[in-house]
Order: structure tokens, then sequence, then C-alpha cells
């Protein structure tokens, strides 16, 4: 899958901060406003959180937390492309949240759900230590058994 430049630029200012500050990183897949990441920001001061999200206008609502909070900062990316470069230059989270991902309902739709798309083992390979949190029963019982028939 070819990573466009915009992402590798994205993806390299984060891996840049963590690397100049030196600690150890956590991801926040799909962050949306970052409400998430704030809250990850104060529950482990002794990490960097990073939040992921596509989209520029639901991120543009996070910039007021980054004057509160040094351990944290926002990017725009497809996760599954920052995962990919994860991967390429071995930087690896120590832990990955997703919080209420989309849960494309339908069935034909599986391909669009974390644990059925392409990119899910190597998701699994970068981070095995993820939290996933859902309103979605079908979807919570559908990425249990994803991880069971990776071993995990």
């Amino acid at each position: 899958m070819p990573i466009n430049s915009e992402q590798e630029k994205q993806f390299d200012i984060a891996r840049n901060w963590q690397q100049h500050l030196n600690k150890p990183f956590m991801i926040d897949c799909g962050c949306g406003t970052g409400q998430s990441t704030v809250q990850l920001a104060e529950k482990f001061p002794e990490h960097l959180i990073i939040g992921i999200d596509q989209s520029q206008k639901r991120l543009e609502t996070s910039k007021e937390y980054l004057v509160s909070h040094d351990n944290l900062i926002f990017v725009q990316a497809h996760i599954e492309e920052f995962l990919l470069l994860c991967q390429q230059l071995q930087w690896f989270p120590c832990y990955q949240y997703h919080f209420y991902p989309n849960p494309w309902p339908k069935k034909k739709h599986i391909i669009r759900r974390w644990h059925g798309h392409p990119i899910f083992p190597t998701l699994l390979q970068i981070c095995p230590h993820l939290e996933l949190r859902t309103n979605w029963e079908i979807y919570a019982k559908e990425f249990s058994q994803s991880l069971t028939i990776m071993g995990i």
C-alpha cells in the first residue's frame, strides 16, 4: 500500500516529538475531538499520548487541549497508513486505544471494521496491548473472535 507524503509528514511529526522527549507512547486511534486523548494524557502523565484522526474538522476542536497538556499531540492521519509506518520503522507504542470506532453495522461492510480490515494483523503486530470500547455488541464479539483467531 503506497503511503502519500502528507501521511508521512504527519507520522514524522509524531515520531520526532516522541523521540525528542524520549518517553514511552500510546496511541488513541480515531480520537475525534480529542476528549479521550486528554483523559489518557491525564491518566498516564509519564507517557506521551498521540491522538490520531483523519478528520481535520474534528481535530480543530482539540487544539485547546494542547495548551494545558505537554504529553499529548494530535495528528491528522489515516490510521492504516500510520500503523504501516510504525511497522516499517519499527516504532512501537506500548498501548493502543480504540474507543467507539465506527461499527459499520451492515454485513457487507465487515472489511471497514478494524477486525475485518487487512490492516488488522499489522495493528496487532505493532502493539498487541489494546483496549477496545464499543456499544455495539456484535462488534465486540467479532473483534474478540478475530483476536482468538490471531492467537490472542
